[in-house]
């Protein structure tokens, strides 16, 4: 069945209603779940929604059913990803990219990552419907998350004529460099780049060894403060003094690196003002926890993405086993955004269901892309005002909501998460080497189980709970939230031998495990 943003919404719309009906509480807890959202893209698609003859499709158009739709499927945050003012030399670059592509010149708009600076573009309904837009999510308990793009900025900033020494500079040509007027005269101003891929052609380096950078930069970020509950910095990492320093090995530095640190002055900076706001790295390279310290809530954890898609169940707990208690609890993990491939284009439905409840059912922060619930398979053009319509699978959409509600559940109690790994059933059965198991427990209690089969034949396995007594004679009844599986054993009999488990290829359960004499499920 074509899938297309537009029916995604109206699929969410539709869920809404069944959802009050069945009086579930939604986002409890803190845990974030956001739907990250390309802001131009989406708004052209419900406008080709809308009956013809229509005005501009603009933020204050969007239908309240929408919003109350997303807080329906238990989302917490709405990333509007692309709401600033792209120039005409960002648009000018995209098209240049584009050329020979069966590409609409009309739909195309540069890239929501080359900014003229941080004043709402008027295609969206400008500051005023932006600030209404947030007021409506707010209402539904809904938070807006926008972008900080902290290491670049468009060709035609006007920072780049008024205030030059804000830039990495040279007086003659250099590779990785354009020529530029600033108001002293001419100069080559680098592109904004990291340090393992060309540089990107449509953008101008800050300098982040410039003190003045940092100041112009901290009022930047409290402006887009002002206007939002959180934002998403892109390529955080980039800032940090010693990458910076690698990035631009050669250029003459300004401040030392005990003097470049811009985060953590930053970060403080906006909780005096705005206490609650939410604040999200995209970081690599084995920096996460380093942006952790430096304030952030929560950073990219991609290698826990890079083991599901690549099949590897192993390296997946042994990646959670190693990281530290502080990226496992604050990570943000996806199985897609708009850097990467789609899902539903590296897998089939029933791994895309074994791979969506890994993703639910992790500490830390998820992440859910536009267009990911419609199970669309090809990748967005981020510097484009349309999404491709491919794919779509009304199956997986209803797998969506059913998880989405369920696991919002577990999200709110204060129970802890660990990963666990799954034992032999038998004596030279490796199967169990394509599970994964996470286990939630209170004190002395394991109360929730989950076991994903990531592999595609069957497999057993033994899982060993954590804080459970060998001595413990009290019966445990076991009820999978998510068939009809139910049963009761000996709480010491699971101590002892594990809980045992026998899934199909991609099959999952997740285990309520409450004392039978008491009868009361665990505390959410």
């Amino acid at each position: 069945m074509p899938g297309s943003i537009g029916t995604e919404d109206a699929w969410m719309r539709l869920v809404a209603w069944d959802y009050e009906k069945s009086g579930l509480a939604m986002l409890l807890g803190t845990r974030p779940c956001i739907y990250q959202v390309h802001s131009r893209a989406w708004l052209r698609e419900l406008a080709s929604d809308r009956a013809a003859g229509g005005g501009p499709f603009t933020l204050a158009s969007v239908p309240s059913a929408i919003l109350d739709s997303w807080k329906a499927l238990g989302f917490t945050h709405v990333w509007l990803m692309g709401v600033w003012r792209i120039g005409p030399e960002a648009r000018r670059h995209a098209l240049r990219a584009l050329r020979g592509s069966r590409v609409d010149a009309a739909d195309v708009c540069g890239s929501p990552f080359a900014i003229e600076g941080y004043t709402v573009d008027p295609e969206i309904g400008g500051e005023s419907e932006l600030i209404g837009f947030r007021q409506r999510c707010n209402q539904r308990g809904l938070r807006l998350l926008l972008d900080f793009i902290p290491n670049h900025v468009a060709l035609d900033h006007p920072w780049i004529r008024q205030h030059p020494s804000r830039f990495l500079v040279s007086k003659r040509r250099k590779k990785g460099y354009y020529r530029a007027d600033v108001e002293s005269g001419t100069r080559w101003v680098a592109h904004g780049r990291d340090p393992y891929f060309p540089p990107w052609v449509d953008t101008a380096q800050l300098d982040w060894s410039s003190e003045e950078v940092h100041v112009a930069m901290r009022e930047q970020l409290l402006g887009v403060a002002a206007l939002c509950d959180g934002v998403r910095a892109d390529m955080a990492m980039l800032l940090l003094p010693e990458v910076f320093q690698r990035t631009w090995a050669g250029a003459e530095m300004k401040l030392d690196a005990s003097e470049a640190l811009f985060w953590p002055g930053a970060i403080r900076a906006v909780r005096e003002r705005f206490p609650d706001f939410l604040l999200i790295a995209e970081v690599y390279w084995d920096l996460e926890e380093r942006l952790l310290e430096q304030g952030f809530d929560y950073a990219y954890d991609k290698r826990s993405y890079d083991h599901v898609v690549g099949r590897r169940p192993g390296d997946l707990l042994r990646h959670w086993m190693s990281q530290g208690s502080v990226l496992w609890a604050r990570g943000l993990r996806f199985l897609e955004n708009h850097d990467e491939a789609r899902v539903a284009s590296l897998c089939g439905i029933p791994e895309h269901r074994a791979w969506l409840c890994l993703l639910l059912a992790m500490p830390g922060a998820a992440l859910i892309h536009h267009g990911q619930i419609a199970c669309l398979r090809e990748r967005t053009v981020i510097s484009l005002r349309r999404v491709a319509a491919s794919g779509g699978q009304l199956e997986l959409r209803d797998t969506y909501a059913h998880l989405l509600r369920t696991f919002s559940e577990l999200a709110g109690g204060d129970l802890l998460c660990v990963p666990v790994s799954p034992m032999p059933a038998s004596v030279g059965n490796d199967s169990h080497q394509s599970c994964v198991a996470l286990v939630w427990h209170r004190a002395d209690w394991p109360a929730w189980v989950l076991m994903v089969n990531l592999g595609k034949h069957q497999a057993q396995s033994r899982l060993m709970l954590p804080t459970l007594a060998a001595t413990d004679a009290r019966l445990v009844s076991v009820q999978d939230r998510l068939s009809d599986v139910r049963y009761e054993v000996a709480a010491g009999t699971l101590a002892q031998s594990g809980l045992y488990v026998d899934l199909p290829a991609y099959g999952y359960h997740l285990l309520a495990l409450t004392r039978a004499a008491v009868g009361e499920p665990p505390p959410l």
